[in-house]
């Protein structure tokens, strides 16, 4: 009888073990995984935040229409653009990356 009990034991550990190897295991079969780069375009000097379960990043595109793309991901690998911050920029002349404009020159980007 106490052989039976032993027998008992070790088939139950083993059939825990096993349980608790896949139930660890199988999640990892199914991630996604990420490769580089996560987004195929420019998007320099990102900004991130998460909001509840959802990830919102935004980034610079310094002159271009629209611009400040507004993205969205649950999952850190798959984004979607929803929104930019503005349509149009306002043509002053600070804005502009041109010779013409004196701060650009003389100060922003050196002499």
């Amino acid at each position: 009888m106490k052989k039976i009990n032993v027998n008992m034991k070790n088939t139950i550990y083993r059939l825990w073990m096993t349980a608790l190897i896949i139930t660890l295991k199988v999640p990892c079969l199914y991630a996604q995984k990420a490769t580089n780069p996560i987004i195929y375009a420019d998007v320099p000097d990102i900004s991130m935040v998460r909001v509840g379960d959802s990830y919102y990043m935004s980034s610079t595109t310094m002159h271009m229409n629209p611009g400040v793309p507004i993205m969205k991901s649950t999952d850190l690998v798959n984004w979607k653009i929803i929104n930019y911050a503005y349509d149009t920029l306002a043509d002053l002349l600070s804005a502009k990356f041109d010779r013409r404009s004196k701060r650009i020159q003389q100060g922003f980007l050196g002499k």
